[in-house]
């Protein structure tokens, strides 16, 4: 879950939100408040300009960004994604699994490239999109669906 903090992002503290100047404007969400920049440890993220006030870009990232199943970092959309492969006994809570394999013996993870968790960066599987899905390097889409969401 990304959570909202208004100083300097570290791994466990995900996202910083900074103010880029002191007029205030209106957002299309509805809010009013002042420019800001969403940035995160691994860089800026850019927010669309007049769409979002900080709660409700917050509330944007949480729907579509996804952990990685192996060490928990935020994975983006338009990140390369790989899928690691795990028991259900290893596999954490916020783990996102892809739809097809959730009723296997081995579910496939969706992992980031971080040297822990993938051996090489030549597992890349395709990236992750917006709607929560995994664009495949030959351009197919598979659906994921969350752990703790699988059907019994």
């Amino acid at each position: 879950m990304v959570t909202e903090t208004r100083s300097e992002p570290t791994q466990d503290n995900d996202i910083a939100i900074q103010e880029t100047s002191a007029v205030e404007k209106h957002f299309q969400c509805g809010h009013t408040a002042s420019p800001f920049l969403i940035r995160t440890e691994e860089g800026e993220i850019g927010v669309p300009e007049d769409r979002y006030f900080p709660d409700c870009a917050i509330g944007e990232l949480q729907r579509i960004t996804v952990r990685c199943g192996c060490c928990d970092r935020l994975i983006y959309p338009g990140q390369p994604v790989w899928l690691s492969h795990k028991t259900s006994d290893q596999i954490p809570p916020h783990a996102v699994v892809l739809k097809e394999s959730v009723t296997e013996l081995v579910q496939c993870v969706i992992s980031c490239l971080n040297s822990a968790c993938c051996p090489c960066g030549g597992l890349v599987i395709g990236h992750w999109t917006q709607d929560r899905r995994i664009q495949m390097l030959d351009g197919e889409h598979k659906d994921t669906i969350p752990w703790e969401e699988r059907p019994s």
